[in-house]
């Protein structure tokens, strides 16, 4: 398809980047090593996403991605609905609206949000008349196609820590049914990376691994590491957060009641495990 031809074709021209077509299911497989996912959808069509790829593109978004839309052709407002509701469904505060005359006049009409620094926390684009930019920095400027915009979280930096209550953080995933990893109270007062308030963390949305796994049980509060500040302990099923022997790390996501994203990294030990008992 020409737009994604483009894409294809201006990134595998940059020092460095690679780029590559897909037109398969969304999968965590599919983004690994992904830093930018681009969607290209004609606005006149609806968006067709499984909930399992709307899952995983939330945790790309969540773990540092950025999703990119890129849209052409001829569209109509009452589809606007399901794009919006697509865009809830990512998690976004980003919405579509018309702008100026009928869009239905015509084909390739569209104003543009380009996916640049200049527009960090943009929370509304519009889909209107005229083929130019609005803001931004032209990424791709050959008369037929624009970036429309762009979604990216930037999570705060949470301090993890697995087993909190021992200095060595092994799990030992041929033996070990659970795990329990540390959320630690941070601010940035104190020199660390952000402010976290942990009492304040939405429980159901903390997830760990490459198996995304969810808590197991209500999380336990304290102040694990003597810094005065409160921290939160949550269990995990090791199995279902996809913890295997030789693993040197895993990662958390989450997200706050207030609605803003964390992440961080957790180092661990895995001993006395075989690769054979953990990879049969």
């Amino acid at each position: 398809y020409w737009p994604n031809i483009a894409l294809d074709q201006f990134y595998n021209a940059l020092s460095g980047v690679t780029s590559e077509r897909y037109s398969g299911e969304i999968t965590a497989y599919k983004l690994k090593g992904i830093a930018v996912l681009y969607l290209h959808i004609g606005l006149g069509d609806h968006v067709y996403y499984s909930a399992d790829e709307v899952g995983v593109m939330r945790q790309f978004l969540y773990t540092g991605g950025t999703i990119v839309f890129a849209a052409v052709s001829h569209y109509n407002t009452y589809n606007f609905g399901t794009w919006n509701g697509f865009l809830e469904s990512l998690g976004s505060s980003m919405s579509v609206a018309a702008l100026g005359q009928n869009p239905n006049q015509g084909a390739h009409f569209a104003s543009y949000v380009a996916a640049h620094p200049q527009t960090t926390g943009v929370t509304d684009f519009t889909v209107g008349n005229g083929n130019h930019w609005l803001g931004g920095t032209t990424l791709i400027q050959d008369g037929s196609y624009r970036l429309l915009a762009f979604e990216s979280f930037a999570p705060k930096m949470a301090l993890i820590d697995v087993d909190p209550w021992s200095a060595a953080n092994e799990v030992d995933p041929d033996t070990d049914t659970n795990v329990v990893v540390a959320v630690l109270g941070s601010s940035e007062a104190a020199g660390d990376p952000a402010d976290l308030d942990v009492t304040r963390i939405n429980d159901s949305t903390v997830q760990l691994g490459t198996g995304e796994a969810l808590i197991t049980g209500a999380p336990q509060y304290g102040d694990f590491d003597g810094d005065a500040l409160q921290d939160a302990a949550f269990t995990f099923d090791v199995q279902a957060a996809g913890i295997v022997c030789e693993d040197t790390h895993v990662d958390l996501i989450g997200g706050t009641l207030d609605g803003e994203a964390f992440s961080g990294i957790g180092s661990l030990v895995t001993p006395d495990c075989e690769s054979s008992e953990c990879h049969p």
